[in-house]
Protein backbone atom coordinates (compact mmCIF):
# COMPACT_ATOMS: atom_id res chain seq x y z
CA UNK A 1 0.00 0.00 0.00
CA UNK A 2 2.55 2.23 0.83
CA UNK A 3 4.78 1.45 -2.42
CA UNK A 4 1.77 2.12 -4.16
CA UNK A 5 1.18 5.87 -2.23
CA UNK A 6 4.86 6.86 -2.99
CA UNK A 7 4.27 5.68 -6.95
CA UNK A 8 1.08 8.03 -7.16
CA UNK A 9 3.39 10.25 -5.41
CA UNK A 10 6.08 10.41 -8.21
CA UNK A 11 3.63 9.93 -10.78
CA UNK A 12 1.71 13.40 -9.36
CA UNK A 13 5.78 15.43 -9.10
CA UNK A 14 6.35 14.05 -12.45
CA UNK A 15 3.11 15.65 -13.82
CA UNK A 16 3.99 18.57 -11.53
CA UNK A 17 7.66 19.16 -13.16
CA UNK A 18 5.93 18.99 -16.77
CA UNK A 19 3.51 21.44 -16.23
CA UNK A 20 5.66 24.16 -14.04
CA UNK A 21 2.81 25.38 -12.48
CA UNK A 22 4.02 26.19 -8.62
CA UNK A 23 1.04 25.31 -6.95
CA UNK A 24 0.98 21.77 -8.36
CA UNK A 25 4.33 21.42 -7.65
CA UNK A 26 3.74 22.77 -4.04
CA UNK A 27 0.68 20.33 -3.91
CA UNK A 28 2.94 17.87 -4.83
CA UNK A 29 6.13 18.48 -2.45
CA UNK A 30 3.35 18.37 0.62
CA UNK A 31 2.14 14.78 -0.70
CA UNK A 32 5.75 13.37 -1.08
CA UNK A 33 6.31 14.57 2.89
CA UNK A 34 2.87 13.13 3.95
CA UNK A 35 4.47 9.86 2.06
CA UNK A 36 7.87 10.51 3.57
CA UNK A 37 9.49 10.78 0.49
CA UNK A 38 12.47 12.63 0.82
CA UNK A 39 15.35 14.17 -2.12
CA UNK A 40 18.20 11.50 -1.61
CA UNK A 41 15.59 8.62 -1.96
CA UNK A 42 13.58 9.72 -4.75
CA UNK A 43 14.76 11.99 -7.91
CA UNK A 44 11.73 13.00 -8.68
CA UNK A 45 11.36 15.17 -5.32
CA UNK A 46 14.51 16.59 -5.98
CA UNK A 47 13.68 17.81 -8.92
CA UNK A 48 10.50 19.17 -7.94
CA UNK A 49 11.98 20.96 -5.37
CA UNK A 50 14.51 22.65 -7.52
CA UNK A 51 12.41 23.45 -9.98
CA UNK A 52 9.97 24.72 -7.47
CA UNK A 53 12.51 26.87 -6.10
CA UNK A 54 13.73 28.52 -9.26
CA UNK A 55 10.04 29.03 -10.43
CA UNK A 56 9.47 31.36 -7.13
CA UNK A 57 13.06 32.93 -7.93
CA UNK A 58 12.25 33.83 -11.73
CA UNK A 59 8.38 35.05 -10.38
CA UNK A 60 10.42 37.68 -7.87
CA UNK A 61 12.67 38.58 -10.76
CA UNK A 62 9.85 39.12 -12.98
CA UNK A 63 8.79 41.43 -10.15
CA UNK A 64 11.75 43.28 -9.45
CA UNK A 65 11.39 43.94 -13.46
CA UNK A 66 8.06 44.83 -13.89
CA UNK A 67 8.29 47.61 -10.39
CA UNK A 68 11.52 48.91 -12.08
CA UNK A 69 9.72 49.43 -15.35
CA UNK A 70 7.08 50.88 -13.64
CA UNK A 71 9.33 52.91 -11.23
CA UNK A 72 11.22 53.97 -15.31
CA UNK A 73 14.65 52.82 -13.36
CA UNK A 74 16.67 52.10 -16.28
CA UNK A 75 19.53 50.96 -13.64
CA UNK A 76 17.28 48.61 -11.96
CA UNK A 77 16.25 47.28 -15.21
CA UNK A 78 19.55 46.43 -16.33
CA UNK A 79 20.36 44.64 -12.96
CA UNK A 80 17.50 42.42 -12.88
CA UNK A 81 17.76 41.49 -16.53
CA UNK A 82 21.38 40.75 -15.38
CA UNK A 83 20.06 38.41 -13.01
CA UNK A 84 17.85 36.99 -15.07
CA UNK A 85 20.78 35.84 -17.97
CA UNK A 86 23.04 34.36 -15.16
CA UNK A 87 20.02 32.44 -14.04
CA UNK A 88 19.42 30.89 -17.21
CA UNK A 89 15.83 32.95 -17.16
CA UNK A 90 13.83 33.70 -20.47
CA UNK A 91 14.01 37.74 -20.86
CA UNK A 92 10.52 39.69 -20.92
CA UNK A 93 10.34 39.69 -25.27
CA UNK A 94 9.75 43.93 -24.95
CA UNK A 95 12.76 44.24 -22.30
CA UNK A 96 14.92 46.20 -24.92
CA UNK A 97 12.33 48.29 -26.42
CA UNK A 98 10.85 48.78 -22.86
CA UNK A 99 14.49 50.25 -22.03
CA UNK A 100 14.61 52.37 -24.83
CA UNK A 101 10.98 54.31 -24.50
CA UNK A 102 11.67 54.75 -20.69
CA UNK A 103 15.18 55.96 -21.63
CA UNK A 104 13.45 58.22 -24.91
CA UNK A 105 10.78 59.57 -21.94
CA UNK A 106 13.16 60.68 -19.27
CA UNK A 107 15.71 62.06 -21.83
CA UNK A 108 12.49 64.61 -23.17
CA UNK A 109 11.65 65.26 -19.61
CA UNK A 110 15.21 66.39 -19.21
CA UNK A 111 14.93 68.41 -21.99
CA UNK A 112 11.69 70.08 -20.83
CA UNK A 113 12.97 70.80 -17.53
CA UNK A 114 16.25 72.46 -19.11
CA UNK A 115 13.82 74.43 -21.28
CA UNK A 116 11.78 75.16 -19.13
CA UNK A 117 14.30 76.85 -16.71
CA UNK A 118 15.84 78.65 -20.39
CA UNK A 119 12.19 80.07 -20.79
CA UNK A 120 11.97 81.07 -16.84
CA UNK A 121 15.10 82.69 -17.25
CA UNK A 122 14.54 84.52 -20.68
CA UNK A 123 11.22 86.00 -18.84
CA UNK A 124 13.00 87.26 -15.88
CA UNK A 125 15.65 88.95 -18.33
CA UNK A 126 12.77 90.67 -20.46
CA UNK A 127 10.74 91.76 -17.55
CA UNK A 128 14.35 93.19 -16.17
CA UNK A 129 14.01 95.19 -19.50
CA UNK A 130 18.04 95.00 -19.11
CA UNK A 131 19.05 94.37 -23.13
CA UNK A 132 22.37 92.64 -22.85
CA UNK A 133 20.56 90.44 -20.08
CA UNK A 134 17.10 89.53 -22.51
CA UNK A 135 20.18 89.40 -25.08
CA UNK A 136 22.34 86.74 -23.64
CA UNK A 137 19.05 85.05 -22.54
CA UNK A 138 17.82 84.80 -25.97
CA UNK A 139 21.00 83.68 -27.08
CA UNK A 140 21.22 80.55 -25.07
CA UNK A 141 17.24 79.54 -25.81
CA UNK A 142 17.86 79.75 -29.38
CA UNK A 143 20.69 77.44 -29.29
CA UNK A 144 19.01 75.03 -26.84
CA UNK A 145 16.17 75.28 -29.61
CA UNK A 146 13.75 77.10 -27.50
CA UNK A 147 10.33 77.73 -29.44
CA UNK A 148 7.63 79.26 -27.23
CA UNK A 149 6.47 82.78 -26.54
CA UNK A 150 9.12 83.70 -24.31
CA UNK A 151 11.39 83.93 -27.91
CA UNK A 152 8.75 85.68 -29.58
CA UNK A 153 8.37 88.62 -26.26
CA UNK A 154 12.05 88.82 -25.96
CA UNK A 155 12.92 89.10 -29.65
CA UNK A 156 10.68 92.16 -30.15
CA UNK A 157 11.80 93.67 -27.01
CA UNK A 158 14.62 93.90 -28.49
CA UNK A 159 13.43 94.79 -32.17
CA UNK A 160 11.49 97.70 -30.36
CA UNK A 161 14.79 98.79 -28.16
CA UNK A 162 16.78 98.66 -31.61
CA UNK A 163 14.15 101.10 -33.60
CA UNK A 164 14.20 103.10 -30.42
CA UNK A 165 17.14 103.22 -30.09
CA UNK A 166 17.77 104.49 -33.69
CA UNK A 167 14.97 106.77 -33.04
CA UNK A 168 16.70 108.84 -30.18
CA UNK A 169 19.80 108.81 -32.01
CA UNK A 170 17.77 110.66 -34.89
CA UNK A 171 16.33 113.18 -32.09
CA UNK A 172 19.83 113.51 -30.82
CA UNK A 173 20.98 114.97 -34.73
CA UNK A 174 18.08 117.08 -35.02
CA UNK A 175 18.28 118.32 -31.80
CA UNK A 176 22.40 119.30 -32.18
CA UNK A 177 21.34 120.83 -35.95
CA UNK A 178 18.47 123.02 -34.49
CA UNK A 179 20.66 124.36 -31.62
CA UNK A 180 24.04 125.24 -34.30
CA UNK A 181 21.19 126.92 -36.77
CA UNK A 182 19.02 129.02 -33.84
CA UNK A 183 22.73 130.53 -33.55
CA UNK A 184 23.38 130.99 -36.53
CA UNK A 185 22.56 134.16 -38.88
CA UNK A 186 20.56 132.72 -41.17
CA UNK A 187 18.41 131.62 -38.48
CA UNK A 188 15.70 128.38 -38.79
CA UNK A 189 12.59 127.87 -40.10
CA UNK A 190 9.56 125.61 -39.90
CA UNK A 191 10.48 122.74 -41.31
CA UNK A 192 13.29 122.33 -38.69
CA UNK A 193 11.25 122.35 -36.01
CA UNK A 194 8.72 120.08 -38.03
CA UNK A 195 11.75 117.21 -37.96
CA UNK A 196 12.45 117.60 -34.22
CA UNK A 197 8.54 117.53 -33.57
CA UNK A 198 8.29 114.59 -35.59
CA UNK A 199 11.23 112.62 -33.88
CA UNK A 200 9.63 113.52 -30.15
CA UNK A 201 6.08 111.27 -31.95
CA UNK A 202 7.57 109.03 -32.87
CA UNK A 203 8.88 107.99 -29.44
CA UNK A 204 5.76 108.25 -28.13
CA UNK A 205 5.48 104.34 -28.37
CA UNK A 206 8.41 103.13 -26.05
CA UNK A 207 8.80 103.18 -22.57
CA UNK A 208 11.97 105.22 -21.36
CA UNK A 209 14.67 104.85 -18.74
CA UNK A 210 15.53 107.72 -16.58
CA UNK A 211 18.42 108.73 -18.39
CA UNK A 212 15.92 108.58 -22.07
CA UNK A 213 13.62 110.65 -20.10
CA UNK A 214 15.72 112.92 -19.53
CA UNK A 215 17.30 113.05 -23.12
CA UNK A 216 13.59 113.54 -24.46
CA UNK A 217 12.66 116.18 -21.81
CA UNK A 218 15.90 118.07 -23.00
CA UNK A 219 14.97 117.81 -26.09
CA UNK A 220 11.65 119.29 -25.88
CA UNK A 221 13.37 122.41 -23.83
CA UNK A 222 15.50 122.96 -27.26
CA UNK A 223 12.26 122.48 -29.52
CA UNK A 224 10.64 124.90 -27.35
CA UNK A 225 13.36 127.18 -27.45
CA UNK A 226 13.45 126.86 -31.16
CA UNK A 227 9.73 127.52 -31.78
CA UNK A 228 10.08 130.47 -29.17
CA UNK A 229 13.29 132.22 -31.80
CA UNK A 230 11.10 130.94 -35.04
CA UNK A 231 8.47 133.36 -33.53
CA UNK A 232 10.92 135.70 -32.34
CA UNK A 233 12.00 135.91 -35.76
CA UNK A 234 9.00 136.53 -37.28
CA UNK A 235 8.27 139.53 -35.19
CA UNK A 236 11.44 141.01 -35.62
CA UNK A 237 10.52 140.62 -39.94
CA UNK A 238 6.82 142.69 -39.38
CA UNK A 239 8.94 144.98 -36.58
CA UNK A 240 11.79 146.01 -39.14
CA UNK A 241 9.12 145.82 -42.36
CA UNK A 242 6.65 148.26 -40.47
CA UNK A 243 9.48 150.61 -38.10
CA UNK A 244 7.43 149.68 -34.89
CA UNK A 245 9.89 150.82 -32.52
CA UNK A 246 8.08 149.67 -29.70
CA UNK A 247 8.27 145.79 -31.23
CA UNK A 248 11.69 146.50 -32.30
CA UNK A 249 13.58 146.79 -28.84
CA UNK A 250 10.51 144.17 -27.40
CA UNK A 251 11.56 141.28 -29.95
CA UNK A 252 15.28 142.09 -29.52
CA UNK A 253 15.32 142.16 -26.09
CA UNK A 254 13.32 138.61 -26.39
CA UNK A 255 16.21 137.52 -28.88
CA UNK A 256 19.04 138.27 -26.81
CA UNK A 257 17.42 136.39 -24.13
CA UNK A 258 17.15 133.61 -26.40
CA UNK A 259 21.12 133.93 -27.83
CA UNK A 260 19.84 134.30 -31.22
CA UNK A 261 22.51 135.14 -33.74
CA UNK A 262 19.95 135.76 -36.56
CA UNK A 263 21.20 138.64 -38.70
CA UNK A 264 17.32 140.09 -37.92
CA UNK A 265 18.52 140.96 -34.74
CA UNK A 266 21.34 143.05 -35.65
CA UNK A 267 19.26 144.69 -38.41
CA UNK A 268 16.86 145.32 -35.56
CA UNK A 269 19.71 146.82 -33.47
CA UNK A 270 20.93 148.99 -36.20
CA UNK A 271 17.45 150.33 -36.88
CA UNK A 272 16.21 151.33 -33.37
CA UNK A 273 19.50 153.09 -33.53
CA UNK A 274 18.62 154.71 -36.54
CA UNK A 275 15.05 155.76 -35.07
CA UNK A 276 16.79 157.06 -31.99
CA UNK A 277 18.80 159.62 -34.23
CA UNK A 278 15.85 160.57 -36.15
CA UNK A 279 13.62 161.79 -32.99
CA UNK A 280 10.64 161.13 -32.13
CA UNK A 281 7.60 161.41 -34.82
CA UNK A 282 4.10 162.35 -35.07
CA UNK A 283 1.70 160.21 -33.61
CA UNK A 284 -1.77 160.96 -34.41
CA UNK A 285 -3.47 161.43 -30.83
CA UNK A 286 -6.80 159.17 -29.51
CA UNK A 287 -9.59 160.11 -27.38
CA UNK A 288 -10.26 158.21 -24.29
CA UNK A 289 -13.39 156.80 -25.80
CA UNK A 290 -11.35 155.43 -28.36
CA UNK A 291 -8.48 154.10 -26.14
CA UNK A 292 -11.14 152.29 -23.85
CA UNK A 293 -12.41 151.07 -27.21
CA UNK A 294 -8.91 149.82 -28.05
CA UNK A 295 -8.30 148.19 -24.59
CA UNK A 296 -11.64 145.82 -24.79
CA UNK A 297 -9.83 144.12 -27.30
CA UNK A 298 -8.81 140.36 -26.34
CA UNK A 299 -5.66 141.24 -27.00
CA UNK A 300 -4.82 143.42 -24.16
CA UNK A 301 -5.78 140.76 -21.67
CA UNK A 302 -3.47 140.84 -19.12
CA UNK A 303 -1.72 137.72 -19.20
CA UNK A 304 -1.02 138.65 -22.92
CA UNK A 305 1.88 141.61 -21.01
CA UNK A 306 4.53 141.55 -22.73
CA UNK A 307 6.75 141.70 -19.36
CA UNK A 308 5.16 138.64 -17.82
CA UNK A 309 7.11 135.53 -16.95
CA UNK A 310 6.41 132.46 -19.39
CA UNK A 311 4.36 129.66 -17.35
CA UNK A 312 7.64 127.61 -16.90
CA UNK A 313 9.82 130.64 -15.81
CA UNK A 314 7.41 131.22 -13.09
CA UNK A 315 6.85 127.63 -11.44
CA UNK A 316 10.93 127.50 -11.76
CA UNK A 317 11.84 126.07 -8.08
CA UNK A 318 8.48 124.12 -7.24
CA UNK A 319 9.55 120.73 -7.39
CA UNK A 320 5.62 119.30 -6.37
CA UNK A 321 2.77 119.86 -8.26
CA UNK A 322 4.94 122.38 -10.94
CA UNK A 323 1.66 121.60 -13.62
CA UNK A 324 -0.95 122.74 -11.14
CA UNK A 325 1.21 125.46 -10.80
CA UNK A 326 2.13 126.05 -13.90
CA UNK A 327 -2.01 126.31 -15.13
CA UNK A 328 -2.94 128.14 -11.71
CA UNK A 329 -0.55 130.93 -13.21
CA UNK A 330 -3.21 133.30 -14.27
CA UNK A 331 -5.82 132.97 -12.03
CA UNK A 332 -7.11 132.60 -8.06
CA UNK A 333 -4.60 130.26 -6.52
CA UNK A 334 -4.35 129.94 -2.25
CA UNK A 335 -0.76 129.14 -2.47
CA UNK A 336 2.11 131.50 -2.08
CA UNK A 337 3.58 132.30 -5.79
CA UNK A 338 7.21 130.94 -6.51
CA UNK A 339 8.49 133.84 -8.50
CA UNK A 340 7.37 136.72 -9.40
CA UNK A 341 4.67 137.14 -11.90
CA UNK A 342 6.40 139.49 -14.20
CA UNK A 343 9.62 139.64 -15.18
CA UNK A 344 11.94 141.45 -12.25
CA UNK A 345 15.34 141.76 -11.14
CA UNK A 346 15.86 138.85 -8.26
CA UNK A 347 16.10 141.38 -5.14
CA UNK A 348 12.88 142.48 -6.38
CA UNK A 349 11.50 139.06 -7.40
CA UNK A 350 12.06 138.40 -3.38
CA UNK A 351 9.99 141.23 -2.58
CA UNK A 352 7.29 140.21 -5.27
CA UNK A 353 6.68 136.69 -3.09
CA UNK A 354 6.55 139.15 0.24
CA UNK A 355 3.66 141.49 -1.64
CA UNK A 356 1.78 137.91 -2.49
CA UNK A 357 1.99 136.95 1.05
CA UNK A 358 0.59 140.22 1.93
CA UNK A 359 -2.07 139.81 -0.73
CA UNK A 360 -3.18 136.60 0.99
CA UNK A 361 -2.62 137.92 3.79
CA UNK A 362 -4.98 141.36 3.05
CA UNK A 363 -7.83 139.15 1.77
CA UNK A 364 -8.73 136.56 4.07
CA UNK A 365 -6.95 133.67 2.17
CA UNK A 366 -4.42 133.62 4.58
CA UNK A 367 -5.14 134.24 8.42
CA UNK A 368 -3.79 137.20 9.47
CA UNK A 369 -4.58 139.07 13.30
CA UNK A 370 -4.71 142.87 11.33
CA UNK A 371 -5.21 142.40 7.91
CA UNK A 372 -5.42 146.09 6.73
CA UNK A 373 -1.47 145.84 8.12
CA UNK A 374 -0.52 144.34 4.89
CA UNK A 375 -2.84 146.48 2.61
CA UNK A 376 -0.40 148.95 3.78
CA UNK A 377 2.49 147.40 3.26
CA UNK A 378 1.28 146.41 -0.50
CA UNK A 379 0.59 150.11 -1.32
CA UNK A 380 3.75 151.27 0.54
CA UNK A 381 5.91 149.21 -1.61
CA UNK A 382 3.80 150.08 -4.96
CA UNK A 383 4.18 154.02 -3.90
CA UNK A 384 7.59 153.77 -3.08
CA UNK A 385 9.02 151.18 -5.68
CA UNK A 386 7.95 152.05 -9.73
CA UNK A 387 9.12 149.29 -10.66
CA UNK A 388 6.80 146.65 -8.49
CA UNK A 389 3.78 148.37 -9.36
CA UNK A 390 2.90 146.67 -12.53
CA UNK A 391 3.51 143.11 -10.39
CA UNK A 392 1.17 144.68 -7.79
CA UNK A 393 -1.52 144.56 -10.24
CA UNK A 394 -0.63 141.94 -12.16
CA UNK A 395 -1.36 140.09 -8.76
CA UNK A 396 -4.11 141.56 -8.09
CA UNK A 397 -5.79 140.64 -11.17
CA UNK A 398 -4.97 137.56 -10.48
CA UNK A 399 -6.22 136.89 -7.79
CA UNK A 400 -9.81 138.35 -8.70
CA UNK A 401 -9.92 135.71 -11.84
CA UNK A 402 -11.55 132.91 -10.97
CA UNK A 403 -11.89 133.29 -7.86
CA UNK A 404 -14.89 131.69 -6.19
CA UNK A 405 -14.77 132.96 -3.02
CA UNK A 406 -16.98 136.76 -2.37
CA UNK A 407 -15.35 137.99 0.66
CA UNK A 408 -11.71 137.19 -0.55
CA UNK A 409 -12.68 138.93 -4.37
CA UNK A 410 -14.63 141.81 -2.42
CA UNK A 411 -11.38 142.59 -0.38
CA UNK A 412 -9.19 141.93 -3.55
CA UNK A 413 -11.67 144.78 -5.50
CA UNK A 414 -10.92 146.99 -2.52
CA UNK A 415 -6.99 146.55 -2.71
CA UNK A 416 -7.07 146.96 -6.48
CA UNK A 417 -9.23 150.35 -5.85
CA UNK A 418 -6.61 151.57 -3.15
CA UNK A 419 -3.60 150.87 -5.23
CA UNK A 420 -4.82 152.89 -8.49
CA UNK A 421 -5.85 155.60 -6.35
CA UNK A 422 -2.11 155.91 -4.64
CA UNK A 423 -0.30 154.76 -7.85
CA UNK A 424 -0.53 154.12 -11.52
CA UNK A 425 0.04 151.15 -13.52
CA UNK A 426 3.20 151.70 -16.10
CA UNK A 427 2.15 153.44 -19.66
CA UNK A 428 3.05 149.66 -21.35
CA UNK A 429 0.42 147.91 -19.04
CA UNK A 430 -2.18 150.79 -18.59
CA UNK A 431 -4.05 149.07 -21.75
CA UNK A 432 -3.98 145.39 -20.33
CA UNK A 433 -5.50 146.79 -16.58
CA UNK A 434 -7.77 148.79 -18.47
CA UNK A 435 -9.16 145.69 -20.98
CA UNK A 436 -9.34 143.90 -17.10
CA UNK A 437 -11.82 146.94 -15.60
CA UNK A 438 -13.90 147.32 -18.78
CA UNK A 439 -14.09 143.32 -18.32
CA UNK A 440 -15.58 143.77 -15.17
CA UNK A 441 -17.81 147.13 -15.91
CA UNK A 442 -21.23 145.20 -15.85
CA UNK A 443 -20.94 142.67 -13.67
CA UNK A 444 -23.60 142.36 -11.23
CA UNK A 445 -21.40 142.52 -7.85
CA UNK A 446 -18.11 144.04 -8.95
CA UNK A 447 -19.41 146.61 -10.91
CA UNK A 448 -19.38 149.56 -8.69
CA UNK A 449 -15.66 148.55 -8.27
CA UNK A 450 -14.89 148.59 -11.99
CA UNK A 451 -16.20 151.68 -12.31
CA UNK A 452 -14.34 153.49 -9.84
CA UNK A 453 -10.88 152.26 -10.98
CA UNK A 454 -12.15 153.15 -14.68
CA UNK A 455 -12.73 156.73 -13.57
CA UNK A 456 -9.82 157.35 -11.35
CA UNK A 457 -7.68 155.85 -14.02
CA UNK A 458 -8.93 157.72 -16.89
CA UNK A 459 -8.66 160.75 -14.88
CA UNK A 460 -5.29 160.54 -14.26
CA UNK A 461 -4.93 159.46 -18.27
CA UNK A 462 -6.69 162.77 -19.18
CA UNK A 463 -3.52 164.98 -17.93
CA UNK A 464 -1.50 162.68 -19.93
CA UNK A 465 -3.83 161.38 -22.89
CA UNK A 466 -1.14 161.79 -25.56
CA UNK A 467 1.34 159.26 -23.95
CA UNK A 468 -1.34 156.87 -24.04
CA UNK A 469 -1.87 157.58 -27.49
CA UNK A 470 1.51 156.76 -28.10
CA UNK A 471 1.55 153.86 -26.37
CA UNK A 472 -2.10 152.53 -28.51
CA UNK A 473 -0.59 153.72 -31.60
CA UNK A 474 2.86 151.66 -31.45
CA UNK A 475 1.16 148.57 -29.98
CA UNK A 476 -1.69 149.02 -33.09
CA UNK A 477 0.86 148.61 -35.63
CA UNK A 478 1.99 145.09 -33.87
CA UNK A 479 -0.14 143.53 -31.21
CA UNK A 480 1.21 141.42 -28.59
CA UNK A 481 1.66 137.74 -29.61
Amino acid sequence: QKLEQQARVRNALVAAVESRAEVRLQEALRWAAEAEMTAEGFPEVKQAQTLLTRLELEGQLNARYQAAVAAESVSEMDAVLEEMTRQGFPLPPDAHATKESIQQNQAAMMRAGEMGELGEALEAATRSRDAEAIQAALDRSLAAGLESDAVSRATQFLTTQSQKKEDMSALMAACRTLEVKMCSTGGIDKSELDVVHKCISALVKYEFTPDETDQITEAQQILRKGMQVAHCTEQLKVALAERDYTALTREKQRAEQLEMGSRYVQDAANMLRAMDQEGPAAIPQGTMAQILEIARDSRWQFHKFNKMRTREQFAKGKYFSKKKTMESMFHFSKEVIQNSMTDLPPGLSKTAIIINKSLLGFTGVRKASYPASYGQDIMGKGKSTAALRDEIFVQICKHLTENGDRNSEQRGWILLCLCIAIFSPSAEFELYLLNFLVKYAGHKLWSEYAELCLNRLEAELDMDEKTLADSVHTKEVCPPA
